[in-house]
């Protein structure tokens, strides 16, 4: 009976269904993802996990939603690539989250969309005062300036003007003909009111001020109090002025309206407060003592407890968004803050916060590192959001190996080689192991007095420095805005000591360039000239630039050396097809004729860097940028292969691995959470690099939460904003 239960509710269980995708390194995988669950999806570099949630299951979702489009909707939209996947099922909507390091411009109050609700309730409960005196300005609706007067002149008669300017070369006699004819009486001019019949002064740059009418507000006179107030505005372009029986005047405009000194200004929108022209309109509308500028720069977490006390429905949503920020440790953060000034587990939980937030429910969404990126003392939080989304009606695949989320997910998928896998989360979950090497005993100083505050340390050379603290404490800043700077000596406020000669300071970052393997190790001229010098290619005289995809001349006309010609599709799905000149192999037929060794330069691209090694071996400057490769765990790309394909653990191995076929005790490496979401495998390969850097003289800087890392290292820097930066000695593994 029991395994009757079990079989009924699996078989009553959605899921994803993917029947052979052959996206990227996947090898016709079939997989069912159950939704409704907190999933995880891991494996190494190029294993296919990524291609999986990116070129499969966001692509096809993508693709879903283009087809749904009018052509006249499509337009525009392109990117849209046909998936390589015999069937998908069951696919919702997908949100992708994968590319952490990716982050937009605008600020933080802009991206969880918290500005423009804002400044239109504070427009709508906040009061205007005037740029150029201060007074409070106005603006009123017809029936709104009946209950002005019935406060202030009580039921007593009030009469109600409508100025006429005489500015700008108006002829004044006409005017005043035009307003006989239109039937009225009386004008006021200079404070005295005429008749019109009647001999009138000379007109000079003082308003007209037509009297539309005499009579008392409210009452039975209510109706035609309203009626001259709009009579009024209607030949006065909105203004509306009104004197009561002391002769006292007040403007009641349709425009905003200063108290004080007169002057109008346009409607204000939330466009005005969000992005301020010639007046600043953000600090000149305030609510509570504070001006709208005010509340973009004061801590959400205050501005949350702020509009606790304001119980209206249409800031609630406001509310919950605000809560779910607090929730993930943000509060401290403001709305004005810049979104690139965010740490990589601030970027990554606001992320996670907005999407809890917004009440969307059946999405699939995509992450990537969502866990490791933050503190381990911060990690429990955002696996409760990440429930909280999942009890929402939503679907989480995750790319990422912490601890933390493979103890919690619903189910884990492990890919290996183009082929997935279900596995319990204990195999991928081992114990520490740290490896400590210092190559020197020397030691430098980082001293000054700065935006850091007082920072005077005395750190171990050769040897890797760990960066600790609280997710947002600052850490890559410290590396970014201090000592990368400092070690270049482009920062005079703080200074590096007692490092003789010339160092040279690495900070790999995702490789966003198109350039091919070759063209980033800087080999592309050394083999193109091989290929000029053998003897078919001097007998042609082909020069060394034939066999470079860089210039034309002997790369395929058709594709520019691209191998593929592109079709970006107005009204259909993006198309990439194979040359049909070249046949993907880049070259003119007569250029891959010139063969070195028996390989052509299309192979030579072809070839895996392990492969091309062997191949070049009697090329000693070749064989040595290649040789780290393979040890690095890079060997396997492509010599054609674009750096900006590879993912990020193996792009920055490929960078580690250009260092380290010259590193000495002159560099230093600067590393901003390498291990971010990586598969245990790709850690302990980052690891041996990093151990071969260390013995090779290198001084490493890491900020990093993986526990491999911080036992590896020498000595450890406690890092929190507004706090003294201090060593706190070796750690206990």
């Amino acid at each position: 009976e029991g395994a009757l239960m079990i079989a009924q509710d699996q078989s009553e269980m959605q899921v994803i269904s993917v029947r052979g995708a052959c996206e990227g390194p996947l090898r016709s995988v079939d997989v069912d993802l159950p939704i409704g669950r907190l999933l995880c999806v891991v494996g190494r570099s190029g294993s296919g996990h990524r291609a999986l949630l990116e070129r499969v299951l966001y692509a096809e979702s993508r693709a879903r939603y283009m087809r749904a489009l009018t052509p006249f909707e499509r337009e525009g939209q392109v990117g849209i690539f046909k998936v390589k996947v015999d069937s998908i099922s069951g696919l919702p909507p997908a949100i992708n989250y994968l590319r952490w390091d990716v982050v937009p411009a605008g600020t933080l109050g802009s991206y969880v969309s918290l500005d423009g609700p804002l400044a239109r309730f504070f427009l709508t409960v906040g009061q205007v005062h005037c740029p150029a005196c201060g007074a409070v300005c106005r603006s009123y609706k017809a029936d709104e300036v009946e209950s002005e007067i019935l406060l202030r002149a009580g039921d007593g008669l009030v009469t109600v003007l409508a100025p006429l300017s005489l500015a700008g070369g108006s002829d004044g006699q006409l005017l005043l003909a035009e307003l006989r004819r239109s039937g009225y009486v009386r004008v006021r001019i200079d404070g005295e009111i005429f008749r019109l019949d009647n001999q009138l002064p000379e007109l000079g740059a003082s308003p007209i001020e037509v009297v539309v009418d005499r009579l008392r507000a409210g009452g039975e006179d209510s109706r035609r109090f309203i009626e001259a107030v709009r009579t009024a505005r209607a030949i006065s372009r909105g203004q509306t002025w009104i004197v009561d029986e002391e002769g006292g005047v007040a403007a009641y405009n349709q425009q905003l309206t200063c108290s004080q000194c007169a002057l109008q200004y346009e409607e204000l929108s939330a466009e005005d407060l969000l992005e301020p022209g010639e007046v600043e309109w953000g600090k000149c509308v305030q609510w509570g003592g504070r001006s709208f500028v005010d509340i973009l720069i004061m801590p959400i977490i205050q501005l949350r407890d702020l509009l606790a006390e304001t119980q209206r429905d249409e800031i609630s949503s406001l509310r919950k968004v605000l809560d779910e920020l607090c929730e993930m440790d943000l509060g401290n953060l403001t709305l004005a803050l810049k979104l690139s000034t965010l740490s990589t587990g601030e970027w990554q939980r606001l992320r996670l916060g907005a999407c809890v937030g917004s009440g969307l429910s059946g999405i699939l969404y995509l992450f990537a590192g969502v866990v490791s990126a933050v503190d381990p003392l911060q990690r429990a939080g955002v696996v409760t959001a990440l429930k909280r989304l999942v009890a929402a009606g939503n679907t989480l695949v995750i790319m990422d190996a912490a601890p933390e989320l493979l103890k919690s997910a619903d189910a884990v998928w492990e890919c290996e080689e183009g082929t997935i896998k279900s596995i319990g989360p204990e195999v991928l979950i081992h114990g520490v192991e740290g490896r400590v090497v210092r190559s020197s005993q020397e030691e430098w100083g980082l001293r000054g007095s700065g935006s850091w505050g007082e920072v005077d340390l005395q750190l171990p050379k050769g040897a890797m420095i760990g960066l600790t603290g609280k997710s947002g404490g600052g850490k890559t800043q410290f590396l970014r805005d201090l000592v990368l700077p400092v070690l270049k000596g482009n920062r005079k406020d703080y200074h590096a000591q007692w490092l003789q000669g010339r160092i040279r300071v690495h900070f790999p970052v995702r490789i966003l360039r198109e350039r091919t393997l070759l063209q980033e190790v800087g080999l592309v001229s050394r083999v193109a000239e091989l290929f000029a010098q053998t003897p078919a290619g001097m007998d042609r005289s082909y020069p060394a630039e034939f066999f470079s995809v860089e210039k034309p001349g002997g790369r395929c006309p058709a594709c520019e050396g691209r191998g593929c010609v592109r079709y970006d599709l107005q009204f259909a799905e993006d198309m990439e097809l194979l040359c049909p000149a070249c046949e993907g192999r880049r070259f003119r037929s007569e250029v891959l004729e010139i063969t070195y060794r028996g390989a052509n330069i299309a192979e030579v691209l072809e070839m895996e860097a392990v492969h091309a090694q062997s191949h070049f071996t009697r090329e000693r400057i070749i064989a040595e940028r290649l040789s780290p490769f393979a040890s690095c765990g890079v060997g396997h790309v492509r010599l054609g292969q674009a750096v900006s394909q590879l993912e990020w653990g193996e792009g920055l191995r490929l960078q580690l691995a250009m260092i380290r076929s010259k590193v000495s005790a002159r560099d230093f490496v600067l590393l901003d959470h390498p291990t971010l979401g990586e598969h245990p495998a790709e850690v302990r390969l980052l690891m041996d690099v990093l151990i071969a850097l260390l013995e090779g003289g290198a001084t490493i800087l890491v900020a990093d939460h993986h526990p491999d890392i911080v036992a590896s290292c020498s000595i450890l820097l406690n890092i929190d904003k507004g706090q003294r930066v201090e060593g706190v000695g070796r750690p206990r593994v």
